[in-house]
This record gives structure tokens, C-alpha cells and sequence, in this order.
């Protein structure tokens, strides 16, 4: 539904007479064509005969749709970049996902309307109009008209939420999630969806509403194990370990994998419970596959939970879920106040599960002056994004210029970039225009050098 064109509503459509049946292949065939102009005048020609058919009514709210295409009258965003440092997805600032004008999108509604009015039982072009209502950013239309959808035989709750899915994905993410929200409200007892829904708040950096969904749609029956490890990862990443724990025996009670065991353990251990090495000798003996979660386990038990510092980097060779690595940085980085690593990590595992402001208060505590120059710009760097993600542009730029001195180009073009975007949302383009340059310059490029080239575009 997602992906759907309005011409499927054409070839969709089934005039009742053979006669109708032909001029709505017509129809369809100048529309194929790009011969709008003639294909309304048959839609007209019709509805002078008949006012009330209702495919006519149809294909001229469609028409209306194919004819702003053609005249360019669509509204397009012009949308942010993919500004995340975890992602080197390059999205050019110019891109933009279709979107309905408003104007638009209510022309080819009032025609749908009507022919609602003659064939109530038309859920295909009730249907259209939820879709046009969406991809024309109207949610409080789309929220009304949710009700009406689920006697829908075809539809189902995964099949309406890409109503909000059109919405968040065109940059209106409050208002995609009240469109959530709302489908959400329409089946209470599925805590799949509701799950589901917590992970989408937590995507776009709403850890306060992933969690008060998660508190409800845990409780609900019928989980599946998709969203008891959603579950637990959400409650996991975010470190309240009497829930996590919670879900992730659920978890293990369907999969039989014994991780709450291990999990328990490292929790044990993070809160210096002596124990820890019981709980996971406990997950060891219940375990016979060779296993990441058990090599590790092992690898704890010998060293009686000490691992050096020198060697602490070996605990993420073993591919672990964030969910079990946070509460294992966070040991460490207790243990060993005075290394670096394990501080570094902790405070961007943080950063990565966007507790930004955790991460912000940690970072300054962490012992830098043993690291490497890459290890440190990679510090001051991620130091950033968690001061950026926080609103406190301030700090965050005395974190940046230091970031954009690295020698490693991914990082040297992101803090120029984030500096340039500073001065140029605060109007002072000339300082902006200095740092879009260093990083469009970069030693190599990445999208960060990409994003200066685009905004020394629009300075020009």
C-alpha cells in the first residue's frame, strides 16, 4: 500500500456496462499516455449524462492528481539531509519524497467524496482518499477516517499504518505518529502493533514515548518473539533491567535459548552481586552450542570478571546486541575509571541508543590523555553529536573544532559540516561558507563533504 499508485484505482475500477468498460479502457490508455486533457474531457462527457456515476467521479479525482504532475504544481520538500553520524546514507539536500499539495490533494477529494455518497460500499476509493490524505500531509483527515477503514475485510492494522508511514517518511513525524496512535487506538489488545509503534518513537529519537508504549504493550497477551526482543532491546538499551530482564525470559521461554541467563548475569555483575559468575556458569551448563554469548560468558568466568584494559576491546569481538554490550560497557567503565576505552565506549553506546544527555554528562569524565590522536578525535567527535542532540550547540562547537583537526576525512567533513550548517542557520554565511569549504574538501569524500558541496551551492 505503501508504494501505491492512483492507477491502480483506475485498472481497478470496473465499469458495470460493456460500454463503460470500453471508455474506461480509453481512459486508462490516454492516462498511460500522459493525454490527461482528453481523458477529462471523456470523464466530463460522461458525467453530463450521468452525474452520479460513481467510476467517473473516480477517475476525475484521479485526473486531477495526474494533471498537477503534469503542470508541476505538486508541493515538493525540500528536506534535511541524513544528518545522523551513524549513518552514511547520502541524501541530497534537494531530495524529497512526493508530496500532495493540499489544493491538490482536495480537488481529487471532493470527487472521491462524492462518489462515496452514491456507492457508500467503495472501500477502494475510500481507500484512495485515506492515501491522498496522507501524502498530502493531512493527518487529522486521515485520523477521521480510520474508523471507517477497519471493516475493511482486506485491511488489517499492518496494512493501514502505512498511512503513517506516508507521513513520517515525508518529514512530519509528530504528525505521523498521531496517525499511529490512532490506528493503534483501533486495536487495543494487539501489543505487536503497539510494539512495533514504541520502536518507530524510538527510531526518530522519542526514548520517552518508546518506553510509555513499551510499558503498556508489554503487558498485553498474544506477543510474538519479535516483539519480546523489541521489548528488550528497548528496555535493555535503556538500562531499566527489571523489565528487560522481565521480557527477556519471556523471550528465552520461546526460543529456548537460555540468554536470560546470560543476560541476568551481566546484570549481576554490573551491580557487583557476587552472584554473577553463578548466574552464568548457570547459562554456560544450560548451553550446549558454541554460541558468541557463551565464548564470552567463558572468557568472564576465567578472568573472575576482570578483564584488563588493555584487552577490554576483545569483549566486542563476540558480535553482541546493544542490549547486553551497554550494560558491559558500563561495568567497565565503573571498574576502570582511569582507562579510556571502556568510558569511550560506554558513552557511545549511549550515544548511538540516544541517551543523548547521559552521554553528554559522561564524556567529560572519561581519561582521554592515553588514547590514540584517531581514538581521541573519534571521541570529541561523538562527544559532539551528543551535545548536538542535546540542543547545546554551544559546547558542541568547541567539540567540533577540535573533531574537524582529524586526520580521519569522515569526521574532519562531518564537524566542518556541522560547524558550516551553524553559521548558516544563524545567518552568517560568510563563516559558514569557510567551513562548507574545509569539508567539501575533505581528504576523500563521504556524504558529510557531499552536504558542504550542496550547501556552497545554495550560499552561491
Amino acid at each position: 500500500m505503501k508504494k501505491i499508485l492512483l492507477i491502480c484505482f483506475l485498472a481497478a475500477a470496473a465499469l458495470q456496462l460493456h460500454a463503460q468498460e470500453a471508455v474506461g479502457k480509453r481512459i486508462e490508455k490516454l492516462v498511460m499516455e500522459g493525454q490527461y486533457t482528453a481523458a477529462e474531457g471523456i470523464t466530463d462527457s460522461i458525467l453530463m449524462q450521468n452525474p452520479g456515476n460513481v467510476d467517473a467521479l473516480m477517475y476525475k479525482g484521479n485526473l486531477q492528481y495526474y494533471k498537477s504532475r503534469d503542470y508541476n504544481t505538486m508541493l515538493t520538500l525540500v528536506g534535511n539531509p541524513e544528518e545522523s553520524v551513524y549513518s552514511s546514507e547520502y541524501a541530497y539536500i534537494g531530495q524529497y519524497t512526493e508530496t500532495v499539495a493540499k489544493k491538490v490533494a482536495d480537488t481529487c477529494a471532493f470527487y472521491f467524496i462524492n462518489a462515496l455518497k452514491i456507492n457508500p460500499a467503495r472501500d477502494d476509493i475510500r481507500l484512495g482518499l485515506c492515501y491522498m490524505y496522507s501524502v498530502s500531509l493531512q493527518a487529522d483527515k486521515v485520523i477521521e477516517l480510520l474508523p471507517t477503514l477497519k471493516s475493511i475485510k482486506s485491511v488489517d492494522a499492518y496494512s493501514i499504518r502505512d498511512y503513517a508511514y506516508n507521513i513520517i517518511e515525508r518529514g512530519e513525524v509528530a504528525k505521523g505518529m498521531m496517525v499511529y496512535e490512532k490506528i493503534s487506538s483501533l486495536y487495543p489488545e494487539d501489543g505487536n502493533l503497539m510494539t512495533d509503534m514504541a520502536v518507530e518513537y524510538f527510531i526518530n529519537d522519542d526514548v520517552k514515548n518508546a518506553l510509555r508504549v513499551a510499558n503498556i504493550s508489554s503487558k498485553l497477551p498474544g506477543l510474538d518473539t519479535i516483539t519480546y526482543n523489541n521489548l528488550f532491546f528497548l528496555y535493555g538499551v535503556n538500562e531499566q533491567f527489571e523489565e528487560a530482564i522481565a521480557n527477556n525470559r519471556k523471550l528465552a521461554a520461546l526460543t529456548k535459548n537460555n540468554l536470560d541467563l546470560f543476560y541476568e548475569g551481566l546484570v549481576l555483575m554490573l551491580q557487583k552481586n557476587p552472584d554473577a559468575i553463578k548466574k552464568l556458569k548457570e547459562y554456560v551448563k544450560a548451553t550446549s552450542d558454541n554460541t558468541p554469548e557463551k565464548g564470552l560468558a567463558n572468557l568472564l568466568i576465567e578472568n573472575n570478571l576482570n578483564i584488563n584494559p588493555d584487552q577490554y576491546d576483545t569483549i566486542f569481538s563476540f558480535g553482541l546486541s546493544d542490549a547486553y554490550n551497554i550494560v558491559l560497557s558500563h561495568h567497565f567503565y565503573n571498574t576502570y575509571r582511569d582507562a579510556f576505552s571502556p568510558g569511550y565506549n560506554y558513552a557511545e553506546s549511549l550515544t548511538y541508543n540516544k541517551r543523548y544527555e547521559e552521554a553528554a554528562l559522561i564524556s567529560p569524565t572519561i581519561n582521554t590523555a592515553a588514547a590514540s590522536p584517531n581514538r581521541k578525535s573519534e571521541y570529541h567527535f561523538y562527544y559532539a553529536w551528543a551535545l548536538h542532540q542535546s540542543n547545546n550547540d554551544y559546547d558542541a562547537n568547541r567539540q567540533w573544532l577540535i573533531a574537524s583537526e582529524s586526520s580521519i576525512p569522515y569526521l574532519q567533513a562531518g564537524a566542518n559540516y556541522f560547524l558550516g550548517k551553524y553559521y548558516f542557520d544563524s545567518g552568517d554565511f560568510v563563516t559558514a561558507r569557510k567551513y562548507f569549504l574545509a569539508g567539501a574538501n575533505a581528504i576523500s569524500q563521504s556524504k558529510y563533504s557531499a552536504f558542504c558541496s550542496d550547501y556552497l551551492g545554495q550560499i552561491k
